[in-house]
């Protein structure tokens, strides 16, 4: 079945239109950071001075991407009150570097999906006083973006590279010993020749090959402009595209995360960028799936304990 449906009926405007009300904590204080030429500790002492976390309430997008106020559940931190806001900017006061606790809970990666409405944030006394407009969030918010996506594309394309250019020099090493190994300890100085000739031919192959993937790089042109079909079809595999790359990171970094929830932490990551998103997360498993590892693709539900 198709992705997108040409002429369908958008399900989720008003969800969407909903969730355009908010801005990514994150993104928030690295946003002030920059713009106040500031480390992400000083901005997050500077709100809790100001009582940031009296006034502001923190949210989180759930499992069907839905906003919704983040408060301690039934069970959880055994029913001990957490305040999120002040949370989040305790733990940015130290770039959220663990000090020393054996948990987990510094790392960055558990507030990346942390939300601060708008109007809450920038119509905040103290946040005010810094001269900042929304036009100047989003367009920080869109550069990083850009960044972001090029440094994957360029990373991936390194890693291609690598692996093509890989063989060749493995060849050129077995060969070399293989040489070695037949010519004997007592080679005549003819037979040593030999062999450095064979390598000076092998490397300047290897050079040709790098200057030919120069050429093409270079030979790179503008793509053309794209419209009705053709352009649902091209945004269609850009999305996917984007989708594999950052996969491919973040299962580099961890192998062992399932299929099911790397394509969670992908489409929340994607959606972040761009609202045209597929409906469930089946169509992200599938577009994933090509580059997950063998680690990641285990079935069936883990054994009951007791």
């Amino acid at each position: 079945m198709e992705d997108y449906i040409e002429d369908s009926i958008d399900l989720f405007s008003d969800i969407n239109t909903e969730n355009e009300k908010y801005f990514n904590s994150l993104d928030c204080l690295d946003f002030l950071a920059e713009k106040t030429n500031n480390h992400l500790g000083g901005i997050c002492r500077y709100l809790l001075i100001n009582n940031f976390h009296h006034s502001i309430k923190t949210f989180h997008m759930n499992y069907l991407g839905v906003m919704e106020e983040k408060i301690c559940r039934s069970g959880e931190y055994n029913l001990v009150h957490i305040d999120y806001t002040k949370d989040l900017l305790e733990k940015g006061l130290e770039d959220f570097e663990d000090s020393g606790s054996y948990s987990n809970d510094h790392d960055r990666s558990n507030y990346e999906h942390y939300y601060w409405l708008k109007t809450d944030f920038l119509e905040f006394t103290a946040i005010q006083r810094l001269n900042i407009t929304e036009n100047d969030f989003i367009e920080f918010v869109k550069n990083r973006s850009e960044e972001h996506m090029v440094d994957l594309f360029i990373e991936l394309d390194l890693a291609r590279h690598k692996i093509e250019m890989s063989k060749p020099a493995q060849d050129t090493a077995k060969n070399f010993f293989n040489h070695i190994q037949d010519a004997g300890l007592e080679q005549s100085l003819d037979n040593q020749n030999s062999i450095i000739d064979q390598l000076k031919k092998e490397n300047d192959q290897l050079k040709a090959r790098i200057a030919e993937l120069e050429s093409q790089q270079n030979n790179i042109t503008e793509p053309t402009e794209l419209n009705g079909i053709h352009a649902i079809n091209q945004h269609k595999s850009d999305l996917q595209g984007m989708a594999r790359v950052i996969a491919s990171k973040k299962w580099a970094d961890n192998h062992t995360v399932l299929i099911g929830k790397m394509a969670d932490a992908v489409y929340r990551e994607v959606a972040r960028y761009t609202t045209d998103m597929p409906q469930n997360l089946d169509t992200v498993k599938n577009w994933i799936r090509p580059v997950a590892p063998v680690t990641a693709q285990k079935r069936g539900r883990p054994p009951n304990k007791n």
